[in-house]
């Protein structure tokens, strides 16, 4: 329900990136070491994060995700990690910033940097990729998050960052509007899914098709799952030139593809990436408290509040001679209709709870677009995924292609957004021009560890 709620940008938004992305940003007046004065008098510093400041760091991540809809019967929280830098530190190279108040040291805000080498508009370049910008709610609209937002590029020029890009919600209208006014377009808009019948079932290693093709399932050796990925993505943007920091992390679990018994040997895979919603945004509420679900009493009382209300309506309506079909249909469709609500509820705090693992299917690659079973191998290939997500205790599988991704169509499994949920955004600071379109080629290599 809560895609429903994310409203559709304009459509000049999802046009081709404006020429913004086209100016080069050379190195700014930095405000390194420099006390600086807003217009309302606050003082701030920016430098680099220290261990120390993990749990002031923490709590600004913490405040900005904690928000509610449907006036207040739903709620969310962020689930953090035990400090600040985990998220960063994923990368081999990264940078984390922070304003912090001079005379009190209350941190005002930070902003990260995860630094990698990416095929990105033709050519391998050092890249950014910026993540959680947070200004405190008692401080923004101060210019914090802009200036936070130059100086983090600017130290990036100083390690030979020539490109930044970053993610951002698309009901995020603030940070979009900053983002823009600092030279950054629109290269990528994505959509969510959820499969919702992830299980623990025995693979189905084989299948035979109506035609008489035999596909087969397999998980590919890590050296199988490289070369079919590089051949599929090397001039793709966004595609890492070092492999391992996605096949060597601690949350990969694996490259699988479904291969066909044709003259060409057709393929499609993907791979699939699993760990526990650290630095993940998570139900607090829904319409009760999330500690109320782990009670087996809660249940028993909504059983019985579930069978009473419909009694009541039939009884109420009888009695004012209300004609006994209708009567009968109005009860029977308002229970059916809380029972559906109560099992969402319950699907929803299964998706979103915080001692589970959370799976994602990630880059998909084929030999042949042509191919003649493509539709049929992709839906074998998902099927078996979710079993190896289901025997990985790995019990909720999410997607986030781009819109434009031709894999969309045979990933789309259980809840997907109807419209595009995330929207990436970039910047070109140093290094060799670019021209024509500004969005990413199709489709772009997704990173999970930008998530």
């Amino acid at each position: 329900f809560f895609f429903l709620m994310i409203r559709r940008p304009p459509r000049s938004t999802q046009s081709r990136s404006s020429a913004a992305s086209d100016v080069y940003k050379r190195q700014t007046q930095s405000t390194w070491g420099k006390q600086v004065v807003t217009k309302t008098g606050q003082k701030y510093n920016i430098r680099f994060y220290e261990p120390s400041m993990s749990n002031d760091a923490l709590d600004l991540e913490s405040k900005a995700h904690r928000n509610q809809i449907m006036m207040g019967l739903v709620q969310f929280e962020k689930v953090n990690p035990k400090h600040y830098s985990y998220k960063p530190e994923r990368f081999k190279e990264s940078i984390i910033l922070v304003a912090e108040d001079p005379a009190t040291k209350r941190l005002l805000g930070c902003v990260c940097l995860g630094i990698k080498e990416v095929f990105l508009y033709g050519e391998f370049r050092k890249s950014g990729y910026i993540f959680d910008l947070r200004v405190d709610t008692m401080a923004q609209r101060l210019g914090i998050g802009r200036a936070l937002t130059e100086e983090l590029e600017n130290q990036g020029i100083l390690r030979g960052v020539s490109a930044i890009y970053l993610s951002v919600n698309q009901n995020n209208e603030k940070a979009i509007a900053l983002y823009k006014k600092l030279g950054y377009g629109d290269c990528s808009f994505r959509r969510l899914g959820f499969w919702t019948g992830v299980k623990n079932e025995q693979v189905q290693l084989s299948k035979v098709l109506p035609d008489g093709t035999k596909l087969t399932f397999r998980e590919l050796s890590k050296e199988e799952g490289e070369a079919m990925t590089r051949q599929y993505y090397s001039n793709r943007d966004l595609f890492l030139k070092d492999l391992g920091e996605l096949t060597q992390s601690e949350s990969y679990v694996g490259a699988f593809a479904v291969e066909s018994d044709g003259e060409r040997r057709d393929y499609v895979g993907a791979h699939l990436v699993g760990e526990k919603p650290i630095n993940q945004r998570t139900f607090s509420k829904l319409i009760v408290p999330r500690s109320y679900f782990d009670s087996r009493w809660f249940h028993v009382v909504m059983m019985g509040f579930l069978s009473l209300i419909p009694l009541s309506i039939f009884f109420t309506l009888s009695r004012f001679k209300v004609n006994p079909k209708i009567n009968l249909v109005l009860s029977v469709g308002i229970n059916l209709g809380l029972f559906i609500g109560y099992i969402k509820g319950l699907h929803l705090m299964r998706i979103f709870r915080t001692d589970m693992r959370r799976g994602r299917v990630i880059n998909a690659f084929e030999s042949n677009p042509e191919a003649k079973n493509r539709g049929e191998m992709c839906k074998f290939l998902c099927e078996n995924l979710e079993r190896v997500a289901g025997q990985r205790d790995i019990p909720n599988v999410m997607i986030n292609f781009d819109e434009r991704d031709p894999f969309l169509t045979y990933f789309k499994r259980g809840i997907v957004s109807p419209k595009p949920v995330t929207r990436f955004m970039m910047k070109l600071i140093s290094g060799n021009p670019i021209s024509g379109s500004k969005l990413f080629t199709i489709p772009p290599f997704f990173d999970p560890r930008e998530f």
